[in-house]
This record gives structure tokens, C-alpha cells and sequence, in this order.
């Protein structure tokens, strides 16, 4: 390194460092080694591409089989909903059949029973009256 100093009638220093010539040895290996680490870098660059590619790919592929997954449990839903809508809809059917069935045999038996329960239906929405006697809806008081 060159260091000169001058003096000024001042009274103080400076220095003036200055960089060794590059020397023609020096030059070559680092044009060299630009050269490699530039052929390194676009190498290692493409394959992180291909690798970044190939992630992608497979992740796009699982989400596929996710949603394929999904639509055949969401179908399999759908279907047994269904099913469970019908046979919810036959024991309704059952249950007013099995109902219409009972009150039949009592008509043709001569059962007054549903009269009777007709008259407590009737009495259960008449009003009652103040002092706590059931107040027939159809008389007027």
C-alpha cells in the first residue's frame, strides 16, 4: 500500500491510501470464477425451478383427490338423506294407517270411546269460569 502524507502549514497530516494494482494473475481467476459461480448459479436456479415444479404439481394433484373425496362423501350424503326422507315419509303413512286402521274397529265394534274422548277435547278448550265450574263454549251465559 502506498501511504503519503503531506504537511500543511497547519500543522496537520492526511493520508491518501491507495488500492494495489490488480495484477494480471488476479484478473484471470476471478473472471474465471465469475464464469463458474455464473454457471453454479443458473444451474442450482433451474433446478429449484423443477423442484418448485414438481411441489407444485403434487400438491395440485393431492387438493384433486381431496375435492374427488369430498364430492363422493357429499354425493353419499345426498343419497342417504334420501333415504332417510323416505323412510321417515312410510312411517308417517304407517303410523296415520295404523291410526285410520284402530279408529275403524272401534266404529265397527260400537265403541263410544271416541265419542268420549271427543268430549274431553271439547272440555279440555272450553273456559272456565270464576268460580272454577267448566263453562260449556257453546252456551251463552
Amino acid at each position: 500500500m502506498d501511504t503519503s502524507s503531506e504537511s500543511s502549514s497547519g500543522g496537520g497530516s492526511t493520508s491518501v491510501i491507495s488500492p494495489p494494482p490488480p495484477s494480471a494473475s488476479h484478473a484471470k481467476s476471478r473472471k474465471s470464477r465469475a464464469r463458474v459461480s455464473h454457471d453454479y448459479t443458473l444451474n442450482r436456479v433451474r433446478e429449484n425451478q423443477r423442484r418448485h415444479r414438481a411441489r407444485r404439481r403434487d400438491y395440485i394433484t393431492t387438493l384433486e383427490q381431496k375435492l374427488e373425496e369430498s364430492e363422493r362423501k357429499l354425493a353419499e350424503a345426498k343419497l342417504e338423506i334420501e333415504v332417510l326422507k323416505k323412510k321417515r315419509q312410510e312411517r308417517v303413512w304407517e303410523k296415520d294407517d295404523t291410526a285410520r286402521a284402530r279408529e275403524e274397529t272401534r266404529i265397527a265394534a260400537g265403541d263410544t270411546k271416541s265419542e268420549t274422548m271427543n268430549r274431553s277435547l271439547l272440555e279440555e278448550s272450553s273456559t272456565t269460569m270464576n268460580d272454577g265450574r267448566i263453562m260449556d263454549p257453546r252456551t251463552k251465559v
